[in-house]
């Protein structure tokens, strides 16, 4: 995914380097719509925010979700690791 949002950049630069001019928006919507489609409820809450405007507004976004994800993942974890603890007479 991160190799993806470093990658729209340039190919935009490119496009507008051979005299292909897109409007602001339009690079930030192709950018929404190429993320995978598991992520259908994001590419949603992306479409439909008026805060989401640049790249820096998705990666920052993204960031986000996936700092979520991963404490998410930590905390259930460590839930798991007590409760398994507990159960065992740790």
């Amino acid at each position: 995914m991160w190799e993806h949002l470093r990658r729209m950049p340039n190919m935009i630069s490119e496009l507008a380097e051979m005299g292909c001019e897109l409007a602001d928006e339009h690079p930030v919507h192709a950018m929404i719509h190429s993320l995978p489609k598991e992520w259908c409820y994001i590419k949603m809450v992306l479409s439909q925010t008026k805060y989401i405007v640049t790249f820096e507004d998705i990666r920052w976004w993204l960031k986000l979700k996936e700092e979520r994800q991963e404490a998410t993942e930590m905390i259930s974890v460590e839930v798991h690791m007590s409760t398994s603890n507990s159960r065992n007479g740790f």
